[in-house]
């Protein structure tokens, strides 16, 4: 090599993390390594994206036999504890290559078993995608065949619990005293003191960047609903309505922001909306200035360029009309120009009012506010 054009690779350190033998299922196998990621990447220890090859996971599984219980009911052992040879599946880079596996090795493990030949060493095995099997690699040497050694660039770690300042031991109050806020935790607080539901709650933490957006859009909202009020109403206030924001946050951000987003290939980083504007956003719904059409239509502008949403609104006229003398008018216009409706609506088919209020939007220009149209729909066919 030309001493001159050297080109130097960083090196990536390796943190091998070993289980418990607690798994049960194929299932919470890839549930466990999707929780890791996670928390790999809330600590900022890595982006553990396994397609790039930042995460890899070696799967091990072993059947024990079971006890025969009552009729065709099969009870898992409660005497037989030992545990029995293992098959390593090594190297295996999704969470659904993962579970794949896992699935394929139980099935095969079950017809060995059955046909009375179990497994009766410890072997490892690859995963094969296009086959959709494992295949056979080697048999696993015992512990004393891998002739470990003391890596002497990285000396032994001492921890312990209210160490002497100056100490060569890591204290270990003091290292999770440091730790950012964990996925698990986060999760729990979401519920708890925001009123996510547990699926909108799972979703908006995978993203710790999404996650960190809905805090600062909750918190501008909590401090709309605190504004010309004291702080103890204000809390109460917050009590009584934050599942109704929640939902809000949840429904327009998972739904309607996350579409453009991925339609677009970025990051909720690289968006013009800001927590404040999107917030602002919310409350115009809340407060039934627009409706849902509208907000879409402001959500799109916000999304391309930025911007205020009341002055959105009010640039493309998106306001909401709520005045019940004006939507009056539209109303007697749409009954008198649909007497079959009308006529069908009278004779039992409720379906007929959703028609009429249709029109009644057509007729406003989508701006009619939807509560108001449908009540004085009823007061006057009724």
């Amino acid at each position: 090599i030309d001493e001159d054009y050297i080109v130097m690779t960083p090196h990536a350190p390796l943190m091998e993390i070993v289980t418990e033998p607690v798994l049960r299922s194929a299932a919470e196998a890839k549930t466990f390594l999707q929780e890791l990621r996670l928390l790999a990447r809330y600590l900022g220890v890595s982006d553990a994206d396994m397609e790039k090859g930042q995460l890899r996971c070696d799967a091990n599984i072993s059947l024990r036999p079971i006890d025969q219980g009552t009729g065709d009911e099969l009870i898992y052992a409660t005497r037989d504890e030992k545990f029995y040879p293992k098959i390593e599946v090594k190297n295996i880079n999704s969470f659904k290559a993962v579970e794949k596996a896992l699935e394929f090795e139980i099935a095969r493990q079950t017809e060995l078993w059955e046909a009375g030949t179990p497994p009766s060493q410890q072997t490892t095995r690859g995963w094969e995608e296009s086959t959709q099997e494992t295949v056979e690699q080697r048999a696993k040497e015992e512990a004393h065949d891998y002739r470990y050694f003391p890596e002497p660039d990285i000396p032994p770690l001492k921890f312990g619990i209210n160490v002497p300042e100056g100490s060569n031991v890591f204290d270990v109050a003091l290292l999770k005293a440091r730790l950012p806020e964990t996925p698990g935790a986060k999760r729990a607080r979401f519920m708890d003191q925001y009123g996510f539901g547990s699926t909108d709650t799972r979703l908006l933490i995978e993203d710790k960047a999404v996650a960190n957006f809905t805090e600062q859009v909750i918190s501008e909202l909590q401090e709309w609903l605190a504004a010309d009020t004291t702080r103890e109403k204000a809390e109460k206030l917050w009590e009584e309505k934050k599942s109704e924001f929640a939902r809000l946050v949840a429904g327009w951000t998972l739904s309607k922001y996350f579409k453009l987003l991925n339609e677009a290939g970025v990051s909720i980083k690289e968006s013009k909306i800001t927590t404040e504007n999107f917030a602002e956003l919310l409350v115009l719904i809340y407060q039934n200035k627009i409706n849902s059409t509208a907000a879409q239509q402001v959500l799109e502008e916000m999304f391309k360029a930025g911007g205020d949403p009341d002055q959105i609104v009010a640039k493309k006229g998106l306001a909401q009309e709520s005045d019940e003398g004006k939507l009056a008018e539209a109303v007697a216009k749409v009954i008198a120009g649909n007497p079959s409706v009308v006529a069908d609506y009278k004779g039992g088919k409720q379906n007929a009012l959703q028609f009429l209020a249709g029109q009644v939007m057509k007729e406003s220009k989508g701006k009619a506010n939807p509560q108001i149209v449908q009540k004085l729909l009823k007061e006057k066919l009724n």
